[in-house]
């Protein structure tokens, strides 16, 4: 996807309503800062677990922190960089050991923080990527390309940044339409898993339990398609399991037949 002029990002920008830019704006600035945790982490090997704090991240990182990145507008320079140069983006940055606070610009980022040129290029393919997302989303507001999320209401899965931002009238971009599809068919296919698990007799029920993850959603797909194949089962062959299953009512896994299978051939 081709990226917009910065003229023409501030073209479109200017027919969004209020809440629209403080949206978009909001959005760009927690993208960046996730991007850059993610790479930094990434690079030293350090796992961040959900629902820590800004203040452990930064112990877990004990490097330099994205806090913000200021935006001051098409054609103004508001800010300073530490070096003195003129900024329309300014990324503020905390280096956790110094606890000290610095206002650089894209440049001196690599010059003050002493990170790797590795990791600055992929911060700044990662912005440029966010960057490009932005782009999709202007673009489509001015084509008004919008995606309903009414029929998929229902879910409760859909994250909330996503129908905020259809609320506030912006479009979904590709990989976001991509996600709600995706979340759409997990949901569907649980709810029908449910579905068959709950007309499971007491027996049934306590042998799938004890089932591994991988042959209950196999064999709830199966029950599903209602794919339920007689098998003639030699005399002299013995499985514990096939046994349990055709008692049980069960389809056979794939497993099951594959044993078969191979009995059945070496019996030939």
């Amino acid at each position: 996807m081709e990226s917009l002029t910065e003229k023409e990002v501030n073209e479109i920008q200017n027919t969004l309503t209020a809440k629209q830019k403080e949206f978009l704006s909001e959005h760009l600035k927690r993208s960046k800062k996730s991007k850059w945790l993610e790479i930094l982490s990434q690079k030293k090997g350090v796992t961040l677990s959900e629902g820590m704090t800004e203040e452990e991240v930064e112990e877990e990182l004990d490097s330099w922190v994205l806090r913000e990145v200021l935006d001051g507008g098409f054609g103004n320079k508001p800010y300073r960089c530490e070096c003195g140069t003129p900024l329309r983006y300014q990324y503020i940055v905390l280096h956790t050991k110094e606890k000290k606070i610095y206002k650089l610009g894209e440049i001196c980022l690599e010059n003050y923080t002493n990170l790797s040129p590795e990791i600055i290029s992929d911060i700044k393919k990662g912005f440029h990527t966010i960057d490009l997302e932005r782009d999709e989303i202007l673009m489509k507001y001015r084509n008004q390309q919008f995606f309903s999320l009414e029929k998929f209401r229902y879910i409760e899965t859909v994250p909330e940044e996503i129908i905020k931002q259809v609320e506030v009238g912006h479009p979904l971009i590709d990989r976001q339409i991509q996600t709600v599809y995706q979340i759409k068919t997990k949901y569907d296919k649980e709810v029908q898993f449910q579905k068959v698990y709950s007309g499971f007799n007491e027996s049934q029920r306590k042998v799938f339990d004890h089932l591994a993850p991988w042959k209950r959603e196999e064999l709830l797909e199966k029950m599903m398609e209602e794919e339920l194949i007689e098998e003639d089962i030699p005399d002299d062959f013995y499985n514990q399991e096939i046994k349990v299953f055709m008692d049980l009512g069960f389809p056979l896994l794939d497993e099951h037949i594959m044993k078969l299978s191979e009995f059945q051939a070496m019996k030939r």
